[in-house]
């Protein structure tokens, strides 16, 4: 199963304003591949499709999301 961690971004200043811009980082994601007869990958599936998440980072606020099959540490 997937995990959402926050990455966030150095602080953008403006006067009295500050904002903090961050990313969604998604990594763990589970994929499987379907092979045919002859052993040939057809098609590969994916927990999470890059354009959804996306559509998720956006809908948070987040700049962007990335997207990791493998584990990644946020330090």
């Amino acid at each position: 199963m997937a995990r959402i961690q926050i990455l966030e971004l150095p602080s953008q200043v403006l006067g009295e304003l500050v904002r903090t811009p961050f990313v969604l980082v998604i990594d763990q994601v589970d994929t499987e591949s379907i092979s045919n007869h002859a052993g040939d990958n057809v098609r590969t599936l994916t927990e999470l499709t890059q354009d959804e998440a996306n559509a998720m980072a956006k809908s948070v606020g987040a700049e962007a999301a990335i997207l990791a099959a493998c584990t990644l540490d946020i330090a």
